[in-house]
């Protein structure tokens, strides 16, 4: 049983730390100074406890999706029915959060204004969600049961490689029969886009 002063537990603790703080339990009651019989004593049980803290690490790491890489990820995302293809392990990681998050959500405006912000990787701030249905010169208008998103600073938006499957993303984390109507980003007229082999400037567009 060797333990390192510099072996860090998943708190971030290392032995170093954690003998320290157990030895100071006993200041006053015996000679603790670095070295003696005593402190060698309370450092031989500290091991054993320490050691069983790191197993228990392990554990939690064997069952934490940031720990996992290739074949681990791909048994998760049989879990959840999600296909690697080309992804790489960060890509798919992403993704399979995202569906997790899905399978605990409730469906409300803010677990959605949530998954939506990780999805993008944003701030919630910068995502504006309404409901279809409002009331408009004292009419009812729009979809019911339907959520939109809107008006998404498009430079606030730092995972590009999830727009082509955004709204599907998010039809996950809905009530059953609510649906995403759109996702619509806005863009400074400052920002060149490239639209087809086009170099223009946009202000507004969906997808």
């Amino acid at each position: 049983m060797l333990v390192n002063d510099t072996d860090t537990l998943r708190d971030g603790t290392t032995f170093d730390e954690f003998h320290r703080d157990s030895i100071a339990q006993f200041t006053g009651m015996q000679k603790t100074t670095k070295g003696s019989n005593f402190d060698n004593l309370v450092k031989f049980l500290d091991m054993a406890s320490f050691t069983t803290r790191q197993n228990h690490d392990e554990m939690w790491r064997a069952k934490d999706i940031d720990y996992m890489h290739g074949l681990e990820l791909d048994d998760k995302g049989d879990e959840f029915g999600l296909e690697r293809g080309s992804m790489d392990d960060d890509v798919y990681r992403f993704l399979l959060k995202s569906r997790m998050l899905a399978r605990n959500s409730r469906g409300t405006l803010n677990d959605l204004l949530n998954i939506t912000a990780h999805l993008l990787g944003c701030d919630t701030k910068d995502i504006y969600m309404t409901t279809d249905r409002q009331w408009v010169n004292g009419q009812l208008q729009g979809e019911p049961d339907t959520v939109k998103v809107v008006d998404i600073p498009y430079d606030k938006v730092t995972n590009m490689f999830v727009l082509d499957r955004l709204t599907d993303e998010l039809q996950r984390s809905a009530n059953a029969g609510t649906k995403i109507k759109f996702v619509n980003f806005s863009v400074p007229l400052s920002v060149m886009a490239y639209v087809g082999f086009d170099l223009r400037f946009i202000e507004y567009f969906d997808i």
